[in-house]
Formats: C-alpha cells, sequence, structure tokens
C-alpha cells in the first residue's frame, strides 16, 4: 500500500473523477463514453455514472450522437466569478485606458499553475490584428507574451520551479 501525503487523504475520489471529466471536455469538445473513459483511464461504468451525475446537475449535455460537451452553466459560473472579482474589478478600467489608448487588445493574466498562466480578463483593441484569445483561456507561460513578462517579473525561486516543470516543446518555427 503506498503512502499518501497528508493533504491526499482528503482527496474525494468521485468528485476528482467528476471534476477530470469536466477538464478533459474543456480540452476536447464532443466525446463519447468509450472516449473519455480511455482518456481518464476508467472503466466505462465508472465514467457513465459520473456523466449521469453532472448531466443531471446541469453541467454536461448528451447531444443526437451520444457525444458530450460542458453545457452553458459553465457561461453563467464564468459571469459569476468575473463579477466577484476583486481582481478583475480593481484592474479592468486600467486595461480600458491601455486598451485606448494603444488600440491594442488588453489582457489581464495571472498564474493558473506553476507553468500554465490564464486569461482572466480582457478589453478588446481597435486595431485590425489582434490576438484570439478568450477569458478562461490557459497557456504555457513561455508560449505567450504575457506569460513571459511574468517569468520575467518573478522571483528565482518561480522562475526554477518553471524551469524543471515547463514543457518544452516547439509549437513553432520560433519557439
Amino acid at each position: 500500500m503506498s503512502e499518501q501525503t497528508s493533504d491526499e487523504k482528503y482527496l474525494l475520489q468521485s468528485v476528482n473523477n467528476a471534476l477530470a471529466i469536466i477538464d478533459v471536455l474543456c480540452e476536447h469538445d464532443n466525446l463519447g463514453l468509450a472516449e473519455l473513459a480511455s482518456y481518464m483511464n476508467l472503466g466505462k461504468s465508472t465514467v457513465f455514472r459520473l456523466l449521469y451525475t453532472l448531466q443531471r446537475k446541469g453541467y454536461v449535455s448528451k447531444d443526437r450522437n451520444s457525444k458530450y460537451h460542458l453545457s452553458f452553466k459553465f457561461a453563467r459560473i464564468g459571469t459569476i466569478v468575473t463579477k466577484r472579482s476583486e481582481l478583475i474589478e480593481l484592474i479592468h478600467p486600467f486595461l480600458m485606458e491601455l486598451s485606448a489608448l494603444s488600440g491594442e487588445t488588453a489582457h489581464l493574466v495571472t498564474w493558473h499553475s506553476d507553468t500554465e498562466i490564464i486569461f482572466v480578463d480582457k478589453v478588446i483593441g481597435t486595431a485590425t490584428i489582434s490576438m484570439q484569445s478568450m477569458v478562461g483561456f490557459t497557456r504555457t507561460a513561455h508560449m505567450t507574451a504575457t506569460g513571459k513578462a511574468l517569468l520575467a517579473y518573478s522571483s528565482p525561486e518561480v522562475v526554477g520551479t518553471y524551469m524543471e516543470l515547463a514543457p518544452f516543446i516547439m509549437q513553432t518555427p520560433k519557439s
């Protein structure tokens, strides 16, 4: 029997698995039961029960081809989180001003994990060419200008952890 860390003993496996389904559906839209079970390395009966529960609570929907996707409930939740965020309330006026002065889209980005950033707010600029992004979008930090800025002003400890954990995979000819 493997030893658990002190935090892991409080982890509810069923809740963890249900949230993992949501994470998979964030990455891959319209997946069938077998596909989800394969991604999660779980049995189809377990995944079915989790999906059934998520569907009954309105978090996932199933189309006529028996493919699952996230429901619009997440849009509502995102709106609630955004409206309740003190950080966004504080920073949004500055994003508006920055966007108005530059004509560019202005983003508010923060750390999502040791290696990923998350876009938490944006104001669309008037420039004809702009970066396509959306609130909730996550990326490996060194793959974005905002992530590079966060890394540039991070402590040596944060950068050291990043260098150990980040996947340095070439995704463009210049990356």
